[in-house]
Protein backbone atom coordinates (compact mmCIF):
# COMPACT_ATOMS: atom_id res chain seq x y z
CA UNK A 1 0.00 0.00 0.00
CA UNK A 2 0.96 3.31 -0.62
CA UNK A 3 2.79 5.77 2.07
CA UNK A 4 0.59 8.66 3.76
CA UNK A 5 3.17 11.26 1.68
CA UNK A 6 3.13 9.26 -1.85
CA UNK A 7 1.63 11.80 -3.45
CA UNK A 8 3.62 15.02 -1.91
CA UNK A 9 7.02 12.07 -3.37
CA UNK A 10 5.51 12.26 -6.68
CA UNK A 11 4.63 16.15 -6.91
CA UNK A 12 8.08 16.97 -6.28
CA UNK A 13 9.85 13.96 -8.70
CA UNK A 14 7.13 15.74 -11.50
CA UNK A 15 8.06 18.80 -11.07
CA UNK A 16 11.36 18.28 -11.15
CA UNK A 17 11.43 17.12 -14.05
CA UNK A 18 9.21 20.19 -15.95
CA UNK A 19 9.28 18.78 -19.73
CA UNK A 20 6.81 19.97 -22.12
CA UNK A 21 6.38 16.43 -22.93
CA UNK A 22 5.63 15.31 -18.94
CA UNK A 23 3.17 18.53 -19.15
CA UNK A 24 1.28 17.28 -21.68
CA UNK A 25 0.99 13.93 -20.21
CA UNK A 26 -0.22 15.01 -17.02
CA UNK A 27 -2.82 17.35 -18.43
CA UNK A 28 -4.18 14.17 -20.09
CA UNK A 29 -4.12 12.68 -16.71
CA UNK A 30 -6.09 14.81 -15.41
CA UNK A 31 -9.29 12.69 -17.25
CA UNK A 32 -7.64 9.42 -16.08
CA UNK A 33 -10.52 7.07 -14.28
CA UNK A 34 -8.38 6.90 -10.98
CA UNK A 35 -9.40 9.92 -8.35
CA UNK A 36 -5.82 9.81 -7.19
CA UNK A 37 -4.20 10.22 -10.50
CA UNK A 38 -6.46 12.95 -11.09
CA UNK A 39 -5.37 14.72 -7.85
CA UNK A 40 -1.48 14.11 -8.59
CA UNK A 41 -1.86 15.82 -11.93
CA UNK A 42 -3.11 18.46 -10.92
CA UNK A 43 -1.33 19.17 -8.27
CA UNK A 44 1.95 18.61 -10.27
CA UNK A 45 0.05 21.07 -13.30
CA UNK A 46 -0.25 23.48 -10.10
CA UNK A 47 2.92 23.13 -8.46
CA UNK A 48 5.10 23.37 -12.63
CA UNK A 49 2.53 26.69 -13.07
CA UNK A 50 1.43 25.48 -15.67
CA UNK A 51 -0.50 27.84 -18.17
CA UNK A 52 -1.46 25.24 -21.12
CA UNK A 53 -3.00 23.19 -18.07
CA UNK A 54 -5.54 26.52 -17.49
CA UNK A 55 -8.36 25.68 -19.95
CA UNK A 56 -8.14 22.10 -19.50
CA UNK A 57 -8.37 22.85 -15.38
CA UNK A 58 -11.52 25.05 -16.06
CA UNK A 59 -13.32 22.75 -18.23
CA UNK A 60 -12.99 19.85 -15.31
CA UNK A 61 -14.76 22.50 -12.77
CA UNK A 62 -17.70 22.58 -15.18
CA UNK A 63 -20.83 20.37 -14.01
CA UNK A 64 -20.67 17.70 -15.98
CA UNK A 65 -16.58 17.45 -15.48
CA UNK A 66 -14.67 16.68 -12.26
CA UNK A 67 -17.08 15.08 -9.95
CA UNK A 68 -14.55 13.86 -6.97
CA UNK A 69 -14.33 16.93 -4.46
CA UNK A 70 -10.70 15.81 -3.47
CA UNK A 71 -9.95 16.35 -7.40
CA UNK A 72 -12.02 19.37 -7.65
CA UNK A 73 -10.03 20.88 -4.23
CA UNK A 74 -6.29 19.88 -5.99
CA UNK A 75 -7.43 21.81 -9.75
CA UNK A 76 -8.70 25.17 -8.13
CA UNK A 77 -5.60 25.32 -5.59
CA UNK A 78 -3.65 24.53 -8.69
CA UNK A 79 -5.35 27.43 -10.73
CA UNK A 80 -4.56 29.43 -7.41
CA UNK A 81 -1.15 29.11 -7.93
CA UNK A 82 -1.15 29.84 -11.82
CA UNK A 83 -2.55 32.25 -10.93
CA UNK A 84 -5.03 33.49 -14.33
CA UNK A 85 -7.65 35.75 -14.38
CA UNK A 86 -10.09 33.36 -16.54
CA UNK A 87 -10.63 30.84 -13.34
CA UNK A 88 -12.52 33.50 -11.01
CA UNK A 89 -15.62 32.66 -12.37
CA UNK A 90 -15.69 29.34 -12.67
CA UNK A 91 -13.78 28.73 -9.12
CA UNK A 92 -16.78 31.14 -7.59
CA UNK A 93 -19.54 29.05 -9.16
CA UNK A 94 -17.75 25.37 -8.31
CA UNK A 95 -17.40 26.85 -4.32
CA UNK A 96 -21.14 27.90 -4.18
CA UNK A 97 -22.62 24.38 -5.47
CA UNK A 98 -20.73 22.84 -2.81
CA UNK A 99 -21.27 25.51 0.39
CA UNK A 100 -19.76 27.30 2.34
CA UNK A 101 -19.41 24.12 4.97
CA UNK A 102 -18.06 21.90 2.71
CA UNK A 103 -14.72 20.87 2.52
CA UNK A 104 -14.20 22.16 -0.82
CA UNK A 105 -14.99 25.53 0.48
CA UNK A 106 -12.33 25.50 3.44
CA UNK A 107 -9.73 23.91 1.79
CA UNK A 108 -9.86 26.57 -1.27
CA UNK A 109 -10.39 29.78 0.22
CA UNK A 110 -6.44 30.60 -0.10
CA UNK A 111 -6.27 29.44 -3.87
CA UNK A 112 -9.48 31.46 -4.61
CA UNK A 113 -8.08 34.59 -2.80
CA UNK A 114 -4.40 34.65 -5.15
CA UNK A 115 -6.35 34.98 -7.96
CA UNK A 116 -6.47 38.41 -9.45
CA UNK A 117 -9.74 39.98 -10.01
CA UNK A 118 -10.16 41.23 -13.55
CA UNK A 119 -9.80 45.03 -14.14
CA UNK A 120 -11.64 47.04 -16.60
CA UNK A 121 -9.98 50.40 -17.73
CA UNK A 122 -13.90 51.96 -18.87
CA UNK A 123 -16.71 52.47 -16.93
CA UNK A 124 -19.20 49.87 -15.36
CA UNK A 125 -22.58 48.93 -15.51
CA UNK A 126 -25.14 48.54 -12.26
CA UNK A 127 -24.68 45.06 -12.55
CA UNK A 128 -21.00 45.17 -13.34
CA UNK A 129 -20.22 46.87 -10.02
CA UNK A 130 -22.61 44.39 -8.12
CA UNK A 131 -20.71 41.14 -9.83
CA UNK A 132 -17.21 42.67 -8.67
CA UNK A 133 -18.68 43.40 -5.11
CA UNK A 134 -19.62 39.59 -4.93
CA UNK A 135 -16.02 38.66 -6.33
CA UNK A 136 -14.68 41.03 -3.80
CA UNK A 137 -16.77 40.04 -0.61
CA UNK A 138 -15.93 36.50 -1.34
CA UNK A 139 -12.19 36.91 -1.69
CA UNK A 140 -13.14 38.51 1.64
CA UNK A 141 -11.88 42.25 0.60
CA UNK A 142 -14.57 43.93 2.32
CA UNK A 143 -14.19 46.93 2.14
CA UNK A 144 -13.43 46.92 -1.60
CA UNK A 145 -16.48 45.19 -2.04
CA UNK A 146 -18.76 47.60 -0.02
CA UNK A 147 -17.49 50.34 -2.56
CA UNK A 148 -18.43 48.26 -5.40
CA UNK A 149 -21.91 48.17 -4.33
CA UNK A 150 -22.45 51.43 -3.49
CA UNK A 151 -20.85 52.10 -6.73
CA UNK A 152 -23.47 50.33 -8.44
CA UNK A 153 -26.77 51.89 -6.41
CA UNK A 154 -25.07 54.98 -8.02
CA UNK A 155 -25.98 53.70 -11.65
CA UNK A 156 -28.87 52.24 -10.02
CA UNK A 157 -30.59 53.21 -6.60
CA UNK A 158 -33.18 50.02 -7.05
CA UNK A 159 -31.29 47.36 -7.58
CA UNK A 160 -32.76 45.36 -4.73
CA UNK A 161 -30.22 42.10 -4.79
CA UNK A 162 -27.45 44.94 -4.22
CA UNK A 163 -29.10 46.24 -1.41
CA UNK A 164 -29.17 42.78 0.27
CA UNK A 165 -25.76 42.26 -0.70
CA UNK A 166 -24.25 45.17 1.26
CA UNK A 167 -26.99 44.86 3.98
CA UNK A 168 -25.35 41.55 4.71
CA UNK A 169 -21.72 43.02 4.15
CA UNK A 170 -22.72 45.23 6.90
CA UNK A 171 -24.24 42.69 9.05
CA UNK A 172 -20.96 40.82 8.76
CA UNK A 173 -19.10 44.20 9.51
CA UNK A 174 -21.58 44.45 12.59
CA UNK A 175 -22.94 47.61 11.23
CA UNK A 176 -26.14 46.78 12.15
CA UNK A 177 -28.22 50.33 11.63
CA UNK A 178 -26.58 50.31 8.14
CA UNK A 179 -27.75 46.44 7.22
CA UNK A 180 -30.71 46.70 8.44
CA UNK A 181 -31.67 50.05 6.32
CA UNK A 182 -30.35 48.43 3.00
CA UNK A 183 -32.03 45.02 3.48
CA UNK A 184 -35.02 47.05 4.51
CA UNK A 185 -34.93 48.89 1.50
CA UNK A 186 -34.54 46.43 -0.55
CA UNK A 187 -37.75 44.85 0.20
CA UNK A 188 -39.49 48.15 0.15
CA UNK A 189 -38.02 47.53 -3.78
CA UNK A 190 -39.68 44.09 -3.99
CA UNK A 191 -42.02 42.84 -1.27
CA UNK A 192 -42.21 39.70 -2.89
CA UNK A 193 -38.03 38.77 -2.43
CA UNK A 194 -38.27 35.74 0.02
CA UNK A 195 -34.68 35.38 0.50
CA UNK A 196 -34.91 39.14 1.45
CA UNK A 197 -37.08 38.54 4.86
CA UNK A 198 -34.82 35.38 5.76
CA UNK A 199 -31.79 37.91 5.78
CA UNK A 200 -33.08 40.52 7.52
CA UNK A 201 -34.21 37.50 10.07
CA UNK A 202 -30.66 36.60 10.00
CA UNK A 203 -29.86 40.14 11.16
CA UNK A 204 -32.41 40.96 13.47
CA UNK A 205 -31.83 37.67 15.19
CA UNK A 206 -28.22 38.40 15.49
CA UNK A 207 -29.33 41.73 17.04
CA UNK A 208 -31.77 39.62 19.58
CA UNK A 209 -34.80 41.58 18.22
CA UNK A 210 -35.87 38.21 18.42
CA UNK A 211 -39.81 38.71 17.56
CA UNK A 212 -39.06 40.78 14.02
CA UNK A 213 -37.04 37.86 13.03
CA UNK A 214 -40.04 35.78 13.79
CA UNK A 215 -42.28 37.91 11.67
CA UNK A 216 -39.44 37.64 9.14
CA UNK A 217 -38.75 33.94 8.64
CA UNK A 218 -42.65 33.66 9.07
CA UNK A 219 -42.89 35.95 6.12
CA UNK A 220 -39.93 34.38 3.90
CA UNK A 221 -41.87 30.64 4.41
CA UNK A 222 -45.21 32.27 3.45
CA UNK A 223 -43.98 33.48 0.31
CA UNK A 224 -41.64 29.79 -0.11
CA UNK A 225 -43.13 27.09 2.20
CA UNK A 226 -40.28 24.66 1.01
CA UNK A 227 -37.64 27.34 1.83
CA UNK A 228 -35.48 24.87 3.96
CA UNK A 229 -32.79 27.68 5.08
CA UNK A 230 -35.40 29.97 6.48
CA UNK A 231 -36.69 27.03 7.98
CA UNK A 232 -33.65 26.29 9.63
CA UNK A 233 -32.61 29.30 10.65
CA UNK A 234 -36.71 30.27 12.47
CA UNK A 235 -35.58 26.80 14.11
CA UNK A 236 -32.29 27.99 15.37
CA UNK A 237 -34.86 31.51 16.89
CA UNK A 238 -36.60 28.80 18.30
CA UNK A 239 -33.76 27.11 20.26
CA UNK A 240 -32.79 30.80 21.33
CA UNK A 241 -36.14 31.46 22.67
CA UNK A 242 -36.68 28.16 24.12
CA UNK A 243 -38.89 26.78 22.26
CA UNK A 244 -37.74 23.21 21.71
CA UNK A 245 -40.96 21.95 19.92
CA UNK A 246 -41.60 24.25 17.51
CA UNK A 247 -37.22 24.32 17.16
CA UNK A 248 -38.16 20.32 16.20
CA UNK A 249 -40.50 20.70 13.62
CA UNK A 250 -38.62 23.38 11.64
CA UNK A 251 -35.51 21.53 11.85
CA UNK A 252 -37.47 18.26 10.48
CA UNK A 253 -38.85 19.84 7.69
CA UNK A 254 -35.60 21.34 6.60
CA UNK A 255 -34.11 17.69 6.73
CA UNK A 256 -36.90 16.91 4.87
CA UNK A 257 -36.46 19.09 1.64
CA UNK A 258 -32.38 18.48 1.86
CA UNK A 259 -31.57 14.86 3.65
CA UNK A 260 -28.00 15.13 2.60
CA UNK A 261 -27.72 18.57 4.68
CA UNK A 262 -25.49 16.86 7.63
CA UNK A 263 -26.12 20.76 9.34
CA UNK A 264 -29.63 19.96 9.55
CA UNK A 265 -29.82 16.55 10.83
CA UNK A 266 -26.83 18.14 13.29
CA UNK A 267 -29.63 20.92 14.64
CA UNK A 268 -32.25 17.85 15.33
CA UNK A 269 -29.64 16.08 16.90
CA UNK A 270 -29.16 19.39 19.15
CA UNK A 271 -32.57 19.67 19.99
CA UNK A 272 -33.04 15.82 20.57
CA UNK A 273 -29.11 16.18 23.28
CA UNK A 274 -31.39 19.23 25.07
CA UNK A 275 -34.25 17.55 25.76
CA UNK A 276 -32.35 14.71 26.62
CA UNK A 277 -33.79 12.32 23.81
CA UNK A 278 -30.16 10.54 24.17
CA UNK A 279 -31.04 7.83 21.76
CA UNK A 280 -32.50 9.97 19.17
CA UNK A 281 -29.73 12.20 19.31
CA UNK A 282 -27.22 9.79 18.93
CA UNK A 283 -29.11 8.21 16.02
CA UNK A 284 -29.01 11.70 14.31
CA UNK A 285 -25.42 12.27 14.75
CA UNK A 286 -24.64 9.35 13.43
CA UNK A 287 -26.59 9.94 10.09
CA UNK A 288 -25.20 13.49 10.03
CA UNK A 289 -21.88 11.83 10.20
CA UNK A 290 -22.20 9.23 7.05
CA UNK A 291 -23.14 12.44 5.25
CA UNK A 292 -20.26 14.31 6.16
CA UNK A 293 -17.56 12.92 8.28
CA UNK A 294 -15.28 15.66 8.11
CA UNK A 295 -17.68 18.04 10.13
CA UNK A 296 -15.56 18.43 13.43
CA UNK A 297 -18.70 19.78 14.84
CA UNK A 298 -20.72 16.16 15.18
CA UNK A 299 -18.05 14.66 16.62
CA UNK A 300 -18.12 17.35 19.53
CA UNK A 301 -21.78 16.80 19.55
CA UNK A 302 -21.55 12.79 20.05
CA UNK A 303 -18.68 13.75 22.60
CA UNK A 304 -21.22 15.84 24.66
CA UNK A 305 -23.51 13.28 24.29
CA UNK A 306 -21.44 10.65 25.75
CA UNK A 307 -20.13 12.85 28.62
CA UNK A 308 -23.81 13.71 29.96
CA UNK A 309 -24.17 10.24 29.90
CA UNK A 310 -20.76 9.31 31.95
CA UNK A 311 -19.80 7.55 28.98
CA UNK A 312 -16.27 8.65 28.97
CA UNK A 313 -14.26 6.04 26.68
CA UNK A 314 -16.61 6.23 24.20
CA UNK A 315 -16.33 10.15 24.13
CA UNK A 316 -12.70 10.27 24.32
CA UNK A 317 -12.95 8.09 20.89
CA UNK A 318 -15.21 10.37 19.25
CA UNK A 319 -12.35 13.35 20.07
CA UNK A 320 -9.86 10.94 18.76
CA UNK A 321 -11.66 10.96 15.80
CA UNK A 322 -12.35 14.81 15.55
CA UNK A 323 -8.45 15.29 16.40
CA UNK A 324 -7.05 12.76 13.69
CA UNK A 325 -8.60 15.18 11.17
CA UNK A 326 -7.63 18.32 12.85
CA UNK A 327 -4.53 17.85 15.27
CA UNK A 328 -4.78 21.51 16.22
CA UNK A 329 -8.68 21.21 16.99
CA UNK A 330 -8.96 23.62 20.00
CA UNK A 331 -12.49 22.28 21.30
CA UNK A 332 -11.45 18.56 20.94
CA UNK A 333 -8.16 19.39 22.89
CA UNK A 334 -9.87 20.70 25.82
CA UNK A 335 -12.72 17.75 25.58
CA UNK A 336 -9.26 15.41 25.27
CA UNK A 337 -7.84 16.70 28.11
CA UNK A 338 -11.04 16.85 30.04
CA UNK A 339 -11.59 13.07 29.64
CA UNK A 340 -8.75 11.82 30.50
CA UNK A 341 -8.66 13.38 33.62
CA UNK A 342 -12.35 11.70 34.15
CA UNK A 343 -10.80 8.42 33.46
CA UNK A 344 -7.77 9.23 36.14
CA UNK A 345 -5.48 9.30 32.94
CA UNK A 346 -3.53 12.83 34.25
CA UNK A 347 0.11 12.43 32.93
CA UNK A 348 -2.15 11.61 29.75
CA UNK A 349 -4.05 14.95 30.02
CA UNK A 350 -0.71 16.77 31.45
CA UNK A 351 1.42 15.13 27.62
CA UNK A 352 -2.29 17.46 25.91
CA UNK A 353 -1.88 20.15 27.70
CA UNK A 354 2.11 20.40 26.47
CA UNK A 355 0.81 20.19 23.14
Amino acid sequence: PRGARWMDVYTFKLIGLRERVVEERLIKLLEHPDANVRRLAARALGGMNSARAVDPMLARLGEKGETDENVLIEIINALGIIGDVRANDAILATRRRFGQYSALWNQTSLAFKMIPQVQKAEGRTAEEYHQLGRSLENKEKYEEARQAYLQALEKDPEMAKTHINLGMLYKRLRMYEKAEFHLSRALEIDPDLYGGYNNRGLLYTEMGKFEKALADYNKALQLKPDFSSALNNRGNLHVQMGNYKAAQEDFAKASQLQPANARYLENLAEVALFTQDFLRSEELYRKAISIDSHLLSLRIGLVRLYFLQKRFSDALVEVSAALDLDADYFAGLCWKVRLLLELGRKKEAEDVLQY
